[in-house]
């Protein structure tokens, strides 16, 4: 079984003294799976790490899946990862890292050699007992064999995998890293390479690209992989932008095309008042085939599946005062799943209306507006209000699509007990019309202040729905991490 990762993760870091280091961390994951479809998961990690000398460093990770989006082909249980990073002289340095959990067992070693102050050598080597996925956080131990902190895609589920890379330091501007990688599964076998460039030509310019190859033995024949992205990126004053395209082709048992671009915006109009825009396109045209006389399973690109969604939206946060700050976005959503993700239901036992599954066809509108008023130095009261207009569909591709219409409100309130400490008390409402469905609840977290308009925190959310209203499933039940960002 093949696989394509993405991955987009918030990561915070509290330096408690000179030699302890505590950090936080909530990765969003979708996984492209080619014959499953896509598959997503949200984990959340925490991390201590202790500097024993100047060459000695360990390290201890909890991790915990919150949602995982419904999948049945992944059992995402929790994981504890110790590691040790021990610098054998000025150039040579030696990491271990072992893994257990529910899902099963793993263990790393790798070694990096700095031939200079620009250029590395590492080599690592995984073993993996793991029943499911095992995806890299960034909390990781550094210099384990990853290349811009993300193993390659083909070692994803491999029970064992060797790597060889290397990282040059052109210039000030210019930065390439190379990797092969061999990974042997019970599924698959393969041998992949991974070439990129980083580029930052001027002063708040940045341009990044790499090209992969593979060629691995999947079940039922060969798959050749080929993967190229370009990523451009402009940080300034009053503009922050950042685009990045990519493709892969699939070929042999597996035939699959995928586009993908997206892009990010950022400007500010005044010193209070900000734009934020993103639009991202997904296109994948995917034939999946299995040694059944040399013929097609699904034949006519069965799998086909697109991906639009674009959203503006307009931020307001006072420079002279934190009194009160709001945002209002406007989102268009549509999304023609996979017949992989149509195939695995997220709510049990079927499909039988608008609320149960986001494994559904699916053209939206949504308006959102959320503002906080500060009460006090310690009390904060908090709004939101959010509609979406639009239809769906139930079986995926067919020719009728049912009316959707959906209202969230949300009233909360929060109060700091303890200095950089804030408890907070949410009780919000959802009503689906077309559904006859109304349900309500609360919602209860704390949270730290990290870093200035940056707050990490835990809560429970005592109801199954989301302030997502493109999230059409009811799996939010439970545990969750919380991290806010105020611009």
């Amino acid at each position: 079984m093949s696989s394509d990762i993405d991955r987009l993760s918030v990561l915070a870091t509290w330096t408690v003294s000179e030699r302890d280091v505590v950090a936080a961390e909530i990765q969003s994951i979708s996984q492209q799976l080619s014959t499953l479809g896509k598959e997503e998961l949200t984990v959340a990690a925490v991390s201590y790490r202790r500097t024993l000398s100047d060459a000695w460093d360990v390290q201890a990770t909890v991790q915990a899946a919150l949602d995982d989006g419904g999948s049945v082909s992944r059992n995402s249980g929790s994981l504890v990862t110790l590691g040790t990073r021990y610098a054998l002289s000025d150039r040579w340095a030696v990491d271990l890292e072992a893994t257990g959990g529910e899902g099963g067992s793993g263990v790393l070693g790798s070694l990096e050699y700095r031939v200079d102050e620009r250029q590395s050598l590492y080599g690592a080597f995984t073993h993996s007992a793991d029943t499911t996925e095992r995806f890299t956080s960034p909390l990781s131990m550094e210099g384990s064999g990853m290349v811009g902190g993300m193993r390659s895609a083909l070692a994803d589920s491999a029970t064992n995998s060797v790597s060889l890379g290397s990282r040059w330091q052109l210039s000030d501007q210019t930065r390439v890293f190379a990797e092969s990688q061999f990974s042997d599964s019970g599924t698959q076998a393969g041998l992949g390479h991974l070439f990129g460039l980083d580029f930052a030509p001027r002063e708040g310019w940045r341009i990044g690209s790499t090209l992969q190859r593979g060629e691995f033995d999947a079940l039922g024949g060969v798959v050749e992989r080929d993967a190229a992205s370009l990523s451009v990126g402009f940080t300034g004053k009053r503009l922050n932008w950042a685009t990045r395209a990519e493709y892969r082709l699939d070929d042999g048992v597996t035939q699959a095309e995928q586009y993908l671009v997206t892009n990010r915006v950022d400007f500010r109009l005044r010193d209070s008042f900000h734009v934020l825009g993103k639009a991202n396109v997904s296109q994948t045209t995917q034939d999946v085939a299995r040694m059944n006389d040399g013929q097609l399973l699904f034949g006519q690109s069965a799998s086909d599946a697109r991906f639009v969604e674009a959203s503006i939206g307009l931020a307001h946060r006072p420079v002279d005062h934190d009194r009160y700050n709001w945002l209002g976005m406007v989102t268009y959503l549509y999304d023609l799943a996979s017949y992989g993700q149509e195939n695995q239901d997220a709510s049990g036992p079927g499909v039988f209306n608008t609320e149960q599954s986001y494994r559904t066809d699916q053209k939206s509108l949504v308006a959102s507006l959320e503002g906080i008023y500060r009460l006090s130095s310690a009390i904060d009261l908090g709004a939101q209000v959010a509609h979406r207009s639009g239809e769906v569909r139930l079986e995926r591709g067919g020719d009728d699509w049912i009316d959707s219409e959906a209202n969230f409100a949300a009233i909360r309130l929060s109060y700091e007990f303890l200095s950089k400490w804030d408890a907070m008390v949410e009780y919000r409402m959802l009503d689906v019309p077309d559904a006859s469905s109304s349900r309500t609840g609360f919602l209860l977290s704390v949270d730290r202040e990290v870093a200035r308009n940056f707050r990490v925190g835990v809560g429970y959310n005592f109801t199954d729905f989301s302030d997502d209203l493109t999230n059409l499933d009811y799996q939010f039940r439970g545990v969750f991490l919380n991290v806010v960002g105020k611009y």
